[in-house]
């Protein structure tokens, strides 16, 4: 089976695999070695993956979900964010992820057990805050 890579809107020396990998194409200068032709390595913070991505000289902290969606479902629509439809903040699966309203990840992470002030009680919610 083929892997799917698309380069990133935006980051022209950026393409992204359907399962969330980030890759930097290689670069011409002396800091060539350093920058391009390789798997950037995801950083974790509060449970999500980011990787630092360079444009023009400058550096900027982007969310893998993020990247994934605007490169294969299209921009962010407006009052919209991503939705992580297992619970896992570090699932970056394309088919894992979505783009919705606050309401509905309020929803998902109510479900999924993972909202601050509710938890699961059998198949009914209970607010505890």
């Amino acid at each position: 089976m083929l892997e799917v890579i698309r380069p990133i809107p935006g980051f022209p020396d950026y393409s992204i695999t359907e399962d969330g990998r980030v890759w930097s194409i290689p670069r011409k200068g002396k800091r060539r070695n350093k920058c391009g032709d390789k798997w950037l390595k995801p950083r974790k913070h509060k449970g999500y993956m980011w990787v630092s991505i360079t444009k023009q000289g400058k550096c900027y902290r982007r969310s893998v979900h993020q990247l994934l969606l605007e490169t294969y479902v299209g921009p962010k629509p407006p009052d919209q964010e991503c939705r992580h439809l297992d619970g896992n903040k570090a699932n970056n699966r394309l088919d894992n992820l979505k783009w919705g309203t606050r309401k509905e990840n309020v929803l998902d992470s109510v479900k999924h057990g993972t909202h601050k002030g509710f938890k699961r009680k059998e198949e009914r919610l209970e607010y505890t805050g």
